[in-house]
């Protein structure tokens, strides 16, 4: 007696089934339980068929031989159109983020006050310290390897430096120098870094 190849109930010698263009026998029960217009449609397999049932009967069958199911396919589509409408939600937040900070700098240099000074007897007194001491600590890499040809040759820039103290340096102040021989309106440029103090110019 055959059986259906889908919900494997045998299939009676007078019962109706639907033989499908690869052998397999469908019982007309699983052809029932499918959607209308299974009926009008060239099936070739009963994957075909089980796969218009939508229910746990085709959905076992389909999975026993590695197909997806019409509800795995809507569940794919549901994970895909949350996906794409979580990602334009953090495109639209991104881009009202980026709006706001545009917003807060142009607030903020509209209240600023610009002052224009000479500067005289610009020098980086200290600096030379800021770097021997990042290097003692290991607080940057070097271009270990490379010499100053190899890195002016390679080099993409016009100027290249050995680090960058910009960040590590935790605080710039100005501060006055009333004590300065040459101009009391002296101001003095301070940077701190590691916890130290580091005159680089006084203008």
């Amino acid at each position: 007696m055959p059986k259906c190849v889908i919900c494997k109930n045998k299939i009676g010698f007078f019962a109706k089934y639907f033989t499908v263009d690869t052998g397999e026998k469908v019982c007309k029960n699983c052809l029932s339980n499918s959607e209308p217009e299974i009926l009008i449609e060239n099936l070739s397999s009963a994957a075909d068929v089980a796969f218009h049932m939508d229910n746990s009967v085709g959905d076992t069958y389909l999975s026993s031989i590695g197909e997806k199911s019409l509800s795995d396919s809507r569940r794919e589509n549901e994970e895909a159109n949350k996906k794409r409408l979580q990602q334009e939600l953090d495109q639209k937040r991104h881009l009202e983020e980026l709006a706001k900070k545009r917003k807060e700098a142009t607030d903020k240099a509209s209240r600023q006050e610009i002052f224009h000074f000479k500067v005289r007897g610009t020098t980086h007194y200290d600096l030379a310290k800021m770097v021997s001491y990042a290097r003692k600590n290991d607080l940057f890499d070097p271009y270990d390897g490379y010499t100053a040809a190899d890195i002016k040759e390679f080099s993409p820039y016009e100027e290249v430096y050995e680090t960058d103290l910009v960040g590590l340096i935790s605080a710039i102040e100005f501060r006055t120098d009333p004590n300065n021989k040459y101009d009391k309106n002296a101001i003095k440029v301070i940077a701190t870094l590691d916890d130290g103090e580091y005159m680089l110019e006084p203008v």
